[in-house]
């Protein structure tokens, strides 16, 4: 009976151990959860590319190129046909839809980029609480297993200790 209460002890203080070793990936992964719930739910994640993103995710550089590739044309144009020729204007219309348009794809393209990484980040560490959580069930089942196990053993010593005795008596 004595072994058996030690036995039972020891793996309950291990189960309690192994559950304090997981509450930090635990609690991390539930925090990282609810964060990337909040940012799905909010928009923030999981949205359309809007106006905002775009200037949020513009090239630093944009406006300086822009202004230097429109400054060249005309400066090659004022050489040639004057600056205010069709084929001048035609050319800085082309010059800056082709800038705008790759603008545009760079910043969607880092906006999305954004996006993964912040999915990516949160998820990693959601599913690391979610993978610590149900190792910890798996464990916890184990644990139970061999303590119901061994308070099944004890009960199977002292009955037969009882049936030796009666037994004996008898």
């Amino acid at each position: 009976s004595a072994a058996a209460d030690r036995a039972t002890s020891t793996q309950t203080d291990m189960y309690n151990q192994t559950r304090n070793d997981n509450a930090p990936y635990m609690q991390n992964g539930g925090i990282a959860l609810s964060s990337l719930m909040g940012k799905l739910g909010s928009g923030e994640l999981g949205g359309q590319f809007s106006p905002t993103d775009y200037l949020a995710n513009k090239d630093p550089g944009y406006e300086f190129q822009l202004q230097q590739g429109s400054q060249a044309l005309q400066n090659s144009q004022a050489a040639h046909d004057g600056v205010l020729s069709g084929s001048a204007l035609k050319g800085l219309i082309n010059y800056n839809q082709g800038m705008a348009s790759t603008g545009y794809q760079n910043a969607y393209e880092r906006w999305l980029q954004s996006q993964k990484n912040t999915y990516g980040q949160l998820a990693g560490v959601a599913n690391m609480g979610a993978n610590s959580a149900s190792s910890l069930g798996a464990t916890g089942a184990a644990y139970g297993k061999g303590i119901s196990d061994t308070l099944t053993g004890a009960g199977n010593a002292r009955a037969a200790g009882i049936i030796g005795a009666a037994n004996a008596t008898g």
